[in-house]
């Protein structure tokens, strides 16, 4: 590991890829959640985002807490700052945000409605905070543009949680109260075997 170009771009992807699999859980589920839910499948849209939204959350957490980790090594000499957590967010978001930027400027005369449904595609994992602003405002379709960058500062504070020894997990059982259960192994009970080793 080094701290070329390409590296950076290879980690970048990471955050990339992490959000393309969020939008194939959607591709996968929205069909029978939209079929299910009836005649109005805003709400179970709304919350099965918000599932989405955590789920991305812990994947781009994860892949950029073991980057910081590997990177803060002394053999790589690196010395990575956590603003570059932030900046691979930024590199590995931005082909989304440029499909949604192309989609959200083309003119669509007459078919707005399918302008907006492939804004709220792409950027699903944010549908549910869209969702809480103003649908009448002229500026409603600005909040899928925007809200995907909220992805780097995800990626930014796994890069920091990798360089100071944050465990988040730790915090929350801590914060709830719960202490997780040590597996303690048993011995293997040694049993007379027959012939055909049963």
């Amino acid at each position: 590991m080094d701290n070329s170009l390409k590296t950076f771009i290879r980690h970048a992807l990471k955050v990339a890829t992490d959000y393309v699999a969020m939008l194939f859980v959607f591709v996968i589920f929205s069909f029978p959640i939209i079929s299910l839910s009836g005649d109005n499948p805003s709400t179970p849209v709304r919350w099965f985002s918000g599932l989405l939204f955590l789920g991305l959350f812990s994947l781009v957490y994860k892949d950029l807490w073991e980057i910081a980790v590997r990177e803060r090594r002394p053999q790589y000499e690196i010395n990575p700052k956590p603003l570059r957590g932030l900046l691979l967010g930024l590199a590995g978001i931005s082909p989304v945000a440029l499909v949604l930027i192309v989609i959200a400027v083309l003119p669509m005369t007459g078919l707005e409605i399918l302008q907006l449904r492939m804004l709220q595609a792409v950027a699903v994992p944010y549908y549910w905070i869209a969702k809480l602003m103003d649908a009448s405002s002229p500026m409603h379709r600005v909040p899928f543009v925007v809200l995907p960058f909220l992805t780097a500062f995800m990626a930014f504070i796994g890069y920091w949680a990798g360089l100071s020894d944050f465990y988040l997990m730790q915090r929350v059982y801590k914060l709830i109260g719960y202490t997780p259960k040590k597996r303690v192994r048993k011995p293997l009970k040694k049993t007379r075997k027959g012939f055909w080793g049963m």
